[in-house]
């Protein structure tokens, strides 16, 4: 069974600056809509059995992709190809992350979460962060973190070191963690 555990939703409507600049600086397309559409993303993962969807938050670098809209996409691509769908929070959003959280996986059925802490400009072992993963830990969802490469201005590879995981993982033993972009 293949299984495309990195794939993305998101429109144009919900990247503001500073994304849409940089976004522009680093790719030869600079009139990229943005926009994920159902065709386009079952061609681009054609060959999996599944796959696993999220969107995108990092308020720093103007990027907010709604869980609830993440889900709808998700509902439509489950009548045609198995999906998984996962939310995504921006831990500098403090409490308001966590109860994002527990609303998307409680209310909204999202099964992990995405997170893009490199491109919110915080670190895996901010308390913030810390906290988020606290919650994913107990209601035991799998975390993949953006790790790396970042093109964003508001970003920093400071935050996005990977050697930054490792108190997360032992202070969280059994939370499964997907380091994306290493």
């Amino acid at each position: 069974m293949i299984v495309d555990v990195h794939s993305h939703f998101w429109a144009k409507e919900h990247f503001i600056e500073p994304w849409v600049s940089d976004f522009s600086r680093v790719t030869r397309d600079s009139s990229a809509s943005f926009t994920v559409e159902i065709d386009d993303y079952l061609a681009g993962t054609d060959g999996a059995d599944v796959s696993i969807v999220f969107g995108f938050q990092a308020r720093a670098s103007g990027a907010h992709v709604p869980n609830d809209a993440v889900v709808d996409f998700v509902n439509v691509l489950g009548r045609i190809r198995p999906t998984i769908g996962y939310m995504s929070v921006d831990p500098s959003d403090g409490e308001a992350a966590v109860v994002e959280v527990e609303r998307c996986a409680q209310d909204l059925g999202l099964k992990g979460i995405k997170l893009a802490l490199a491109y919110s400009n915080i670190s895996p072992i901010d308390p913030r962060t810390m906290r988020v993963l606290e919650r994913a830990n107990a209601l035991r969802l799998p975390v993949i973190v953006h790790q790396s490469s970042v093109f964003s201005s508001a970003g920093t590879l400071v935050t996005a070191s990977p050697i930054l995981l490792d108190e997360v993982a032992t202070t969280f033993p059994n939370l499964p963690i997907v380091v994306a972009h290493l």
